[in-house]
């Protein structure tokens, strides 16, 4: 074995280590405890979009972030808000909206030091992309295939150690409680629980992999060639 087919090998172990850890996504998971008294509808119009607010969220956890991976902040008078595009079709089960939209988290962040993010802060907005559903079972809806696009707070972030200019893509999945069937509307009475999950955009993992391939590519050619009469060994 060539001493630039060993190196090859050895490359392609350590390109896949790299990827490995670069695959695990940093995420920030904002819980939504039970509560009443708060907001999500269809008002049943053809068009009609789907409406939440007042949906009070309790703490934000960092996931495989750069910093203080694993630390619950509590949040402080947080509430989430959201509204979709228009119902675009509707099955014997499901509601399915359009993308566009706005979903925003508004309130303030207890980090337990001197960073603390003041209550009435944005701590992110977005937009809907692609189409939210929401499915029905009996008198409990499920939110789901939620998914968004989303700008975060800069203290919120740094905390966090997420760079700037870094895409985040958030979902969110709620249960709650609400008379409705499809194609009709619904309101809602009371929210089970839920979870907005917002990680770092993926696309940087991709062109570190695009890049290694081209590298390993460069490399094969080199052996080949070597491998030709006329071509030396390393």
């Amino acid at each position: 074995m060539t001493r630039l087919m060993r190196r090859l090998i050895l490359a392609v172990v350590v390109s896949m280590g790299w990827v490995g850890a670069a695959a695990a996504v940093p995420t920030l998971e904002f819980t939504i405890p039970s509560q009443i008294n708060t907001t999500v509808s269809y008002d049943g119009s053809l068009g009609g979009a789907l409406m939440g607010g007042s949906i009070t969220v309790s703490s934000v956890t960092g996931t495989g972030t750069p910093s203080n991976s694993g630390v619950t902040a509590t949040c402080v008078l947080c509430t989430l808000s959201f509204s979709t595009g228009g119902l675009t079709s509707t099955t014997a089960t499901s509601w399915i909206f359009g993308g566009g939209g706005s979903i925003t988290l508004t309130g303030g962040v207890d980090f337990s030091d001197a960073t603390d993010i003041a209550t009435g802060t944005l701590l992110f907005s977005g937009s809907w992309s692609p189409s939210p559903t929401v499915l029905a079972s009996g008198a409990t809806l499920k939110i789901s295939a939620a998914s968004f696009l989303d700008t975060k707070n800069a203290a919120l972030r740094a905390y966090f150690g997420i760079p700037d200019g870094s895409a985040l893509f958030g979902d969110l999945g709620l249960v709650f409680s609400g008379a409705g069937s499809p194609p009709g509307g619904f309101a809602s009475t009371s929210i089970t629980g839920g979870l907005v999950t917002n990680a770092v955009s993926e696309p940087p993992v991709i062109a570190l992999f695009g890049a290694m391939l081209v590298g390993l590519g460069i490399w094969g050619r080199k052996i080949r060639e070597r491998g030709r009469p006329g071509g030396q060994d390393a």
